[in-house]
């Protein structure tokens, strides 16, 4: 589709090349500009690069569930398993989680949707938080993390700096030296969810 839709730029720049209108040549290059638009958006919403493939997440959460009966251990082995195998970078478009483990690269919302799509498939409550960092350069930053809850202890997973479960004063301690996070992010209400069913939280 991306082929013809190129060719037939190319046909219709040519013939207006000998064109004297510049009016002319402005519209038909607005009018080219819109159809290659619409058309790069049409292939990548039927690309199999944005297409959800959440078959690749249930085998991944089942690999390491089945490795772990407890919880905790559970939680630990995901938070390794996504530090280790997932580089930082941001995607030019928005990626699914699935993609994000088929890619092996994500920024810090890709790979917070990831560990809470895999803690939501192992039964574990989790939250992703997108938070506001004050950098101790003086300006804010927005981060994403992970918090789960398990036996009423809250832990903090944020595979940008570490590939282990922390509680509260670990994450701090661990960030410490890079970022100032806001405490009301961290220090939040427990989890009201049941497990299994994961909650997005926009703060």
């Amino acid at each position: 589709m991306l082929k013809n839709t190129f060719r037939l730029i190319c046909q219709l720049n040519s013939r207006c090349a000998g064109r004297k209108s510049n009016t002319f040549k402005q519209i038909i290059a607005y009018l080219l500009a819109g159809i290659t638009s619409y058309f790069i958006r049409a292939a990548i919403r039927t690309s199999s690069l944005t297409r959800p493939k959440p078959r690749v997440i249930d085998d991944l959460a089942t690999s390491i569930q089945g490795k772990y009966e407890d919880l905790r251990g559970q939680v630990e082995a995901i938070a390794a398993h996504v530090y280790e195998n997932i580089g930082y970078y941001s995607p030019s478009i928005w990626t699914h989680p699935s993609h994000i483990i088929r890619l092996g690269v994500g920024d810090c919302k890709n790979q917070a949707s990831l560990l809470q799509a895999l803690f939501e498939r192992c039964g574990i409550a989790s939250e992703l938080i997108v938070g506001v960092t004050n950098r101790l350069d003086g300006m804010s930053d927005v981060h994403a993390w992970v918090r789960v809850e398990i036996d009423g202890v809250s832990l903090i997973c944020d595979s940008t700096i570490s590939g282990k479960a922390m509680d509260v004063a670990e994450y701090e301690n661990a960030v410490s030296g890079l970022v100032d996070i806001t405490p009301e992010y961290l220090l939040k209400e427990p989890i009201s969810v049941t497990y299994g069913v994961g909650k997005l939280s926009y703060r």
